[in-house]
């Protein structure tokens, strides 16, 4: 997910009647000024009027699809689509952030070096080992996983190399060549376990459930075999899928305190609450961690 940048330029009086201006003629309307993608849309809108028809306006007049957006207001969600603008606060002159949930999937075209060609639709945050794994599952018969070594635009990947990070200028086609490698064997090194990994126990009565144990210790051997978190583009905070072993499945996730909406460490720019409350009315910041986790393990039972 993609959050814009703060706007705090003065908009001219003459710009609240462009083109690019949401306007509705009403009694009880208000002035708002929405931000998204580094520009200020003047948008007028009834405080009668529900979030799910701001939404819709939006879309209306911009072209964002409703279900890709978040509106942020003070830096809390209007995450109740039946509510009313008046609910949340909103006055004339105030800023509303969009916040837009981008499309997850890349296209890739791999050619390998005997001439064959194919197409995989990939998670654009798994990592280069992760496609190796996919290509040898279409390339059945005429590629090898442990002989293979993929170019793009000349560069060799490394495993760990997120797929997002292949992209040029947003492009969502990828071309990748596939090789044969010349392998040189060398001395194995054992690997450096300089992590700790071990559940918090806050009542020694309460036995964990196998499962529980089970995805702790998949978790665990994901990361001792060296695959790396890979960060969620879902929601307003910083969320990491937990690989196994293969580098194939998510197993778990990791939700950083500090990266928690209005946390310091946001890697989205939601951050800087004044009285430490969270997104959502009513939380703190640095309490939706252990939530998220938990509903994810409510989720995933097995």
């Amino acid at each position: 997910m993609s959050v814009v940048d703060v706007a705090l330029s003065p908009v001219r009086r003459e710009a609240v009647h462009s083109s690019g201006y949401c306007y509705n003629q009403a009694g009880d309307s208000i002035l708002i000024y929405l931000s998204v993608s580094g520009s200020v849309i003047p948008m007028r809108v009834l405080k009668s009027d529900s979030i799910a028809s701001v939404k819709l306006r939006i879309q209306t007049c911009k072209g964002f699809v409703v279900k890709k957006q978040r509106l942020v207001f003070k830096g809390r969600e209007l995450a109740r689509n039946d509510s009313l603008v008046k609910d949340y606060g909103l006055k004339g002159g105030n800023f509303l952030y969009l916040v837009l949930k981008l499309s997850n999937l890349l296209l890739i075209t791999v050619r390998t070096s005997c001439g064959k060609e194919f197409e995989l639709h990939v998670d654009r945050f798994r990592n280069v080992g992760y496609l190796k794994q996919r290509i040898v599952k279409q390339g059945k018969g005429f590629v090898d996983v442990d002989e293979q070594e993929i170019f793009c635009n000349g560069e060799k990947l490394d495993d760990q190399k997120l797929i997002d990070d292949l992209c040029k200028d947003n492009d969502a086609v990828i071309h990748l060549m596939v090789q044969k490698s010349a392998k040189v064997r060398a001395k194995p090194v054992e690997p450096v376990r300089d992590f700790w990994f071990e559940p918090v126990i806050v009542n020694p009565k309460v036995k964990l459930p196998c499962f529980m144990l089970d995805m702790i210790h998949s978790t665990f051997d994901g990361l001792d075999i060296g695959n790396q978190p890979i960060r969620s583009p879902e929601g307003t905070g910083g969320a990491y899928f937990m690989q196994d072993k293969l580098g194939v499945d998510y197993v778990s996730i990791f939700k950083p305190i500090d990266e928690e909406p209005m946390a310091v460490n946001n890697p989205h720019g939601v951050h800087g609450s004044s009285n430490r409350e969270g997104l959502k009315k009513g939380t703190r910041v640095g309490g939706g961690a252990v939530r998220e986790v938990a509903a994810y393990i409510l989720d995933h039972p097995k």
